[in-house]
């Protein structure tokens, strides 16, 4: 059983890696047209280029533009 969770914990993360991989910095591409590859850090994605944190909320990963994050959700970007 250990051995069954452990498989699906390691895939799981490789899956994660991947989506990464794919998913690139929306205000990278707002402000410089760049496409700046993601991050998996604890809690959401970070660009390393602007340095802009994308949280995940209650397992969605929010991927908007920052100050679009800020508008429509205001209590979330006072406590990032």
């Amino acid at each position: 059983m250990q051995a069954q969770t452990l498989s699906n914990l390691r895939g799981e993360i490789e899956f994660r890696r991947k989506l990464a991989e794919l998913l690139i910095c929306p205000d990278c591409l707002q402000q410089t047209q760049t496409e700046a590859t993601l991050q998996i850090i604890a809690g959401g994605l970070r660009c390393p280029s602007c340095s802009a944190n994308f949280p995940q909320v209650e397992g969605v990963q929010l991927l908007l533009p920052t100050d679009l994050f800020r508008a429509l959700y205001p209590e979330l970007a006072a406590s990032s």
